[in-house]
């Protein structure tokens, strides 16, 4: 009987040429020390090396002594070596002896980067795009026809390419429905009133209300996400018009049995008629079963908030794109800052039909096994302070849904260490609601988190409200 054949490793290191060394490793410092990026800054003269071991390998084609002598191992084992990927970065290339050594290299992918915060073009295998590429990434010129058609191709942002699969994150914008349009105007006009209100204090007065300003901008955010996805309410009639009665009622200045900050963002109102903001009723919901005043049992028909029955608009769209042929046949994690937006969107998920789990501090080390052996189609949910807290591994995923605006540091992180094992077309998605203060963060570049302790009050005001 014939044994089969091994099938060979892929190969996974990258091979980047760049006229800008120093600026890589000032960028990939971070992912070397975080991430136990291995990474090779290599310039010919030296012996033999075993790239295997290394993650990247960095030269500049300057410091290549190019017509290859054969007697110098180090550039004959480039040569020789199966690379994953070759990127070219701000190279131009010069004469006849680079361009043959580039075209020698045993690659399975080829990049060519534009400038910084500009995408990448992917080369085809054949020579006459790899040349017309290299010609791309120098200063000469091409035909306006030619340079769109390749800009038309799969793209490959700068800041993640120390990963295997090519991973862009894109986002996805979102338009509120009337319906949930209403509230969060309601509750953003509230917050902007507060700020404008604590501006004219004095600094003294300012630093006092501080915290509670944070908390509110906190919560507006929190709101974009949370807003009218509820697990829905059969039955239990009687109840839900006494609840809509009561919160009709609600004094503006209502404040949260629990945190007894002011609960105008975002309302609950237990069978029982006692007032929670959400983020305080989720968390205890979750934990006790029961209200937060009388100890009476509450169920899931037993606590209401505004509109009713309203859709969540970033909540369906999560959905369509979860639906997609390339989702379906991925393992996908699902990121949100708030913790207490994660049961209910578990609970939508699984009306919708998902294989989900929810990660937590309480998820048994057995069954964080899912983690590190996900099965197609499967849809994980986790807080990004509980995934960054816990170092924990998700390399064997696939896909990554960020369901806010999180920072630039934070989002790179987390696409590092994502879908290593693939060779094919890695895609996160940034889901951004339009018109609201995610926008607002994301127009920031990401940069600010929302502790505001370094702004003034005024700067707070000006820039995110």
């Amino acid at each position: 009987m014939n044994k089969s054949k091994k099938s060979k490793p892929q190969p996974k290191n990258t091979f980047l040429l760049t006229s800008n060394v120093e600026g890589w490793k000032r960028e990939l410092k971070i992912y070397e020390e975080e991430q136990n990026l291995k990474v090779l800054y290599a310039e010919s003269g030296g012996g033999k090396i075993n790239f295997h071991s290394h993650d990247i390998v960095v030269s500049s084609i300057l410091d290549l002594k190019l017509p290859i002598n054969k007697n110098d191992r180090f550039l004959t084992s480039i040569q020789g070596h199966q690379w994953h990927r070759l990127i070219i970065d701000k190279v131009d290339i010069a004469d006849n002896d680079a361009m043959n050594f580039i075209l020698k290299l045993k690659v399975v992918n080829k990049w060519i980067l534009g400038e910084e915060g500009e995408e990448g073009i992917p080369l085809s295998q054949t020579q006459t795009d790899f040349v017309f590429g290299l010609l791309f990434g120098s200063a000469m010129e091409v035909s306006l026809s030619r340079k769109n058609e390749v800009l038309k191709a799969n793209t490959l942002k700068r800041n993640y390419l120390y990963g295997f699969g090519s991973k862009v994150i894109q986002t996805i914008s979102i338009e509120l429905t009337n319906e949930e349009k209403e509230p969060y105007m309601e509750a953003e006009n509230w917050v902007k009133e507060q700020f404008r209100t604590t501006a004219e204090l004095k600094n003294d007065e300012q630093l006092r209300n501080l915290q509670y300003l944070e908390l509110s901008i906190i919560k507006l955010r929190e709101m974009v996400s949370h807003l009218s996805l509820r697990v829905r309410k059969e039955g239990n009639i009687e109840a839900c018009a006494k609840a809509a009665k009561k919160l009709q009622d609600l004094q503006p200045n209502e404040i949260c049995t629990i945190c007894q900050f002011n609960c105008k963002i975002i309302k609950i109102v237990t069978k029982c008629g006692h007032v929670f903001c959400e983020t305080c009723w989720s968390k205890w919901f979750h934990e006790e079963k029961k209200c937060g005043v009388c100890n009476s049992e509450v169920n899931d028909d037993d606590f209401f908030s505004t509109p009713f029955n309203c859709p969540s608009s970033k909540a369906i769209e999560l959905v369509n794109l979860l639906n997609t042929e390339t989702s379906r046949t991925s393992s996908s994690i699902v990121i949100s800052s708030f913790e207490s937006f994660l049961p209910w969107l578990e609970i939508f998920l699984r009306e919708h039909r998902f294989n989900v789990h929810r990660v937590t501090n309480d998820t048994s080390v057995e069954d964080r096994q899912v983690l590190q052996h996900p099965t197609k189609g499967m849809v994980l949910l986790a807080s990004i302070q509980w995934l960054i807290s816990r170092n924990i591994d998700i390399s064997a995923l696939d896909q990554v849904y960020f369901m806010e605006a999180m920072k630039k540091r934070v989002e790179n992180r987390i696409i590092s260490q994502l879908g290593i094992n693939t060779t094919r077309m890695f895609k996160g998605f940034r889901l951004i609601v339009k018109d609201t203060i995610e926008t607002r963060i994301v127009e920031l570049n990401g940069t600010k988190p929302p502790e505001f302790k370094e702004f003034n009050v005024e700067e707070v005001n000006r820039i995110l409200m």
